[in-house]
């Protein structure tokens, strides 16, 4: 197989080598692989077709295949016969439609472009017109305005078109640069000046800057021209001022062309082709690539658009060239590889589609026509971390020749083909672009003895949510990165810059390697991502009993306790758990028992929890009203040396563990009858209670927490910020988590622990008892947190902090309170029972500091934070992941449950190899570096391909007139099962449910629409403080099937 010599010599021209050396390497290698761009393979098969009468396939040339191998199967070219066109209606060209379209639905300066010609001396007027006159006259599309014509539009080009030329005088001052002077106020008025379907979207402007050089700025609608077609027109524009106005009186190339080319491809079928094989290739792509941000999704398109422009350092660039030469690919693969990685880490997505602008000119004709040719083609995606660098950018030049072999395919017809063959909704159309077109506009001409420097400017506009420009390659790139403001931060914006450019450099390093290793992110975002991952230094050398016991010395007579029956300083309080501790010491309780609590919010409660501790045991609270199967397993993991209940719960539990002492709880006048067992010793890692979650298959399981979580948790933290003599609201019950909050923050403190009666939990009787106590700190979970704020606010008069947490919560309510008591300070808590309760906070102390939604904030002292993918790599900072986290607050692990402790704690960090705990939360951090939690990995929430984002749907409707409080939730099930229940607290208005889903429908696609609802008095929380999304569920089904009167839940 040998190179055909009229190819050679060609290709040796263009790529600017001997053509020895495309004869001798061409039987081996690609096009590209000699050193081919996607754009000089273009100019190759035009420039065949012109000299040789040959026409050889672009793809192949862009492929991999040997480049004597693709030439040889060149075939004849035959010319398409264009209309001559004429002075009525013709058709559009293929992609003017969707241009059009896009400006009648969205409107904006998206498709608007710009182009400023710089002279390093003065045009002469007559010269000047007369060359545009020349151009306008040749060109058909700068002298073509749109017509709408039965339901659509048609192009009409007038015969005897004077171009438009706009003349102004301009003085900038001193340091001001005149080409982003006018460029600016160009931009402004665009929408004025491009009228598309009133006359040519074509104008000139012309400005006479004083005491330096002159200005030429092109304005036009992308309808008219592409970049492509900008090249072409100042390019001939300065052989013509520089031949005195004077150029060829033949017609230039005819937009014809495209037409009849297209009009071909239909009756041959070969369309119907390109489109069936590009179904093929795309149907199963099911995820749509969404950057996370800090912003909220605009309810309807936003077609703003800015640029950020940005260089690339020689490493970078360099770095870029020698990946191609080494893969074989082009310069543009590469890039597109850096692009899409960039991308894929943020977003946490491995399989879908960007847009990529292609020249879409494949003909001799359609390359020198001056019209609008571009095409936007999809281009496949994937991450296969296991990959090779190698691979992946291979497989990416593959599916970027797919993409150009199919660009005839018209993007809408491309969309209807693969509606038909899945569902429309599910749909993932790419939000991100490439486009290289550093060698359409060339940066410097000559005219006559004058140099003209072109500079390319914006419309302020963008189609997509970002697309990153190639606008110069050579010695200095430069690149572009246009994005909605809408969509990215300038945060998020300038990150990605400085990630691409790292990538670059990452995906040379070692291109032989795993994909999994190149983490597209800058050497200042891992930086970040060490400054966030360590809360502050702590220290856990103490127990918990021995800092009660030291403040019991400062603060003996002191309250440290005040419950309904009983009040206690903290020596009555060390007094109290001594003999408690006695008495669990008589019945053989030691260092590693395990001892039930299951006594009534008192004073005795707490005297029994420390007196376990006290002696080296672990306490485990059970609930006497939980269901007995419950009850039972719980006793039967824990196989508990001793029972501490009332007689009338320890006769019901004590059956149930027949071996197990029972000790009656302490009251008053029970001291230590003899003498008193010594304390224990202190052990950070010896487990401090045992707190029993719900476990994916139903069963409890026992979370091991050990002595140093508690005192990690409360002692000597800013985040809690209690000073002595505080009181501390004690509520939660003691099997759930925050009990553990509300013991020992204030007895470690020497603060004082305000116990609320046993009992059910409502706004008003709380409220009432946060007044008669003056109480200075409480701790709510978010569901109790919300009830309180919207129905007795008044509760939290006396306070100085409010800490809630457990669920989401919501932010209204944070800032109502704020708004409410200048001041006050109010903290969101995160985290799970298996890292002691707390991981982050957040804390605001006035209402324009509380966002939507509201962050988890930082790590805590002695804690880190890690956002980690499926295979335990950091996520970019903004990107998506899964929240691991460790230091002295992890537990021991699950009781008796070995697999599941390896498989939630036996995950390292990718830096330290520290011990980790897999929390199963998706978080993010934003901009300001705070982590933001995004829901469950295993209960996310999608449908048709979709990310749900549950809080945006319940923002919507709380913005409703008639609704004060709302929240959705999803049902239990799998993708194909599962609904969303909306719980609705709203004025009682007829059909308020149609109007609801009126209401969401308006700013949110259709499957964000709640299937199920409930319209309640006050949204149901569970026993626990949280939002009961099970009892939402049922007052939904309800409601629907009495088809009624709204069931009230309460």
């Amino acid at each position: 197989m040998s190179t055909p010599i009229g190819w050679r010599d060609l290709a040796a021209k263009l790529l600017g080598c001997a053509p020895e050396v495309v004869a001798g390497r061409g039987e081996v290698e690609s096009f590209v692989a000699l050193g081919g761009t996607s754009l000089q393979a273009a100019a190759l098969v035009a420039t065949a077709e012109r000299e040789l009468g040959l026409t050889a396939d672009l793809a192949g040339l862009l492929s991999a295949a040997p480049f004597a191998g693709v030439v040889e199967q060149a075939v004849a070219y035959t010319p398409v016969q264009a209309h001559k066109g004429g002075a009525g209606l013709r058709p559009l060209l293929p992609e003017q439609g969707n241009l059009l379209g896009m400006d009648s639905q969205v409107g904006g300066t998206s498709n608007h472009l710009l182009f400023t010609a710089e002279f390093d001396g003065e045009l002469d007027e007559a010269t000047l017109v007369a060359t545009l006159t020349t151009l306008t006259r040749r060109h058909e599309a700068l002298r073509t305005v749109f017509v709408h014509h039965r339901h659509s539009a048609r192009r009409r080009v007038v015969s005897d078109w004077r171009p438009r030329m706009l003349i102004e005088q301009l003085t900038p001052a001193e340091g001001d640069d005149p080409v982003a002077l006018v460029q600016q106020r160009l931009v402004s008025a665009s929408s004025t000046l491009l009228a598309p379907f009133e006359q040519p979207p074509v104008v000139f402007l012309w400005t006479k800057v004083t005491g330096r050089g002159h200005l030429l700025s092109l304005l036009f609608h992308h309808t008219a021209l592409d970049g492509w077609s900008a090249g072409l027109f100042w390019r001939e524009f300065a052989a013509v001022y520089a031949a005195g106005g004077e150029g060829s009186p033949e017609p230039g190339a005819s937009p014809e062309v495209a037409v009849a080319r297209h009009k071909q491809l239909v009756s041959s079928g070969r369309l119907a082709e390109l489109t069936k094989a590009r179904v093929d290739q795309l149907v199963n792509v099911t995820e749509m690539l969404e950057l996370p941000s800090d912003l909220a999704k605009p309810a309807v398109m936003d077609p703003r658009g800015v640029r950020h422009r940005f260089g690339l350092a020689a490493p970078a660039r360099d770095a870029a060239l020698e990946l191609a030469r080494i893969v074989g690919v082009t310069r543009t693969a590469v890039l597109l590889t850096a692009w899409g990685l960039v991308l894929a880490r943020r977003a946490g997505s491995k399989d879908f589609l960007l847009a990529m602008a292609v020249a879409g000119r494949p003909t001799t004709d359609l390359q020198e026509t001056v019209a609008m040719c571009t095409r936007v083609v999809p281009v496949r995606f994937t991450v296969d971390d296991d990959m090779s660098v190698i691979d992946c950018v291979k497989l990416t030049a593959a599916r970027m020749a797919e993409a150009v072999a199919a660009a005839d395919v018209p993007f809408g017809q491309l969309v209807m083909e693969l509606g038909r063959a899945r569902d429309f909704e599910s749909l993932p159309f790419p939000h991100f672009c490439f486009a290289a077109h550093d060698d359409m506009v060339p940066e410097t001409l000559t005219a006559g003895p004058m140099t003209i420097t072109l500079h390319e400017g914006h419309s302020g506009g963008t189609v997509f949510d970002a697309t990153l420009f190639v606008q110069r390659w050579g010695d200095s790139p430069r690149l572009a990165l246009e994005y909605k403001p809408s969509a990215l931060t300038l945060v998020q914006v300038g990150g990605l810059g400085e990630a691409f450019e790292q990538t670059l450099a990452d995906l040379t390093r070692e291109p032989v390697t795993p994909l999994g290793g190149i983490r597209g992110m800058s050497t200042s975002q891992r930086q970040q991502l060490a400054r966030l991952r360590n809360g502050p230094a702590g220290s856990t050398a103490q127990g918990p009993w021995e800092l009660i016991e030291a403040q019991g010395t400062i603060r003996g007579h002191a309250p440290a306790l005040r419950a309904a029956n009983a009040e206690l300083s903290y020596a009555e309080l060390i007094a109290a758990v001594t003999a408690q501790a006695t008495q669990l010491s008589e019945a053989g309780v030691g260092i590693g028992d395990r001892v039930v609590v299951s006594v009534p919010r008192s004073a005795a409660e707490i005297v029994a929890v420390l007196a376990a501790i006290r002696q080296g045991a672990a306490y485990v609270a059970v609930d006497p009203n939980a269901s007995e199967g419950h009850i039972r397993e719980i006793l039967r993991q824990t196989t508990p040396r001793a029972l501490v209940a009332p007689e009338p719960v320890a006769k019901y539990l004590s059956p149930m563990v027949p071996d197990c002492a029972v000790v009656a709880p302490w009251t008053f006048g029970i001291g230590v009858t003899q003498v008193p067992a010594p304390a224990v010793a202190a052990d950070p890692d010896r487990v401090a209670y045992v707190a029993f979650t719900s476990g994916s298959t139903g069963r409890p399981k026992g979370v091991m927490v050990p002595n140093r979580g508690i005192v990690r948790l409360v002692h000597n933290v800013e985040y809690m910020d209690i000073k002595p003599g505080e009181g501390y609201l004690r509520l939660a019950p003691l099997a759930f988590d925050a009990s553990t909050l509300e013991i020992f923050t204030p007895l470690l403190a020497g603060g004082i622990s305000e116990v609320f009666p046993d009992g059910p939990v409502s706004p008003s009787p709380l409220a009432d008892f946060l007044i008669a106590r003056g109480v200075d700190l409480v701790f709510l979970t978010a569901g109790l947190f919300r009830l309180q704020v919207d129905h007795r606010p008044d509760g939290f008069a006396a306070a100085r902090h409010v800490m809630t947490g457990g669920d989401v919560v919501p932010s209204a309510q944070m800032r109502e309170l704020l708004t409410r008591f200048p001041g006050l300070r109010v903290s969101n808590f995160y985290g799970p029972t298996e890292n002691s309760v707390v991981t982050t906070a957040f804390s605001a102390e006035d209402p324009c500091q509380v966002t939507e939604p509201l962050p988890i904030g930082y790590a805590i002292p002695a804690t880190s934070v890690l956002v980690l993918d499926e295979r335990l790599q950091q996520v970019p900072p903004g990107g998506i992941g899964e929240l691991y986290t460790g230091g002295l607050g992890l537990a021991v692990g699950y009781l008796g449950l070995a697999e599941e402790t390896l498989a939630q704690f036996g995950s390292r960090a990718p830096d330290n190899g520290e011990p980790l705990y897999r929390t199963g939360d998706l978080v993010r951090i934003d901009d300001d570096g705070r982590l933001l939690f995004l829901g469950r990995r295993d209960h996310q929430i999608k449908i048709s391909g979709y990310r749900i984002e549950l809080d945006a749907i319940a923002a919507r409707l709380c913005a409703h007139p008639s609704v004060r409080d709302a929240v959705v939730a999803a049902t239990a099930g799998d993708a194909a099962t599962r609904r969303l229940v909306a719980g609705v607290v709203a004025d009682n208005v007829p059909d308020l449910v149609a109007e609801l889903r009126k209401w969401v429908a308006e700013t949110l696609p259709d499957y964000a629409v709640p299937a199920l609802w409930a319209i309640v008095e006050a949204l149901p929380v569970t026993a626990n403080g949280k939002i009961d999304a099970r009892a939402l569920e049922t007052a939904a089904a309800d409601q629907a099937l009495a088809k009624l009167e709204p069931v009230v839940q309460s």
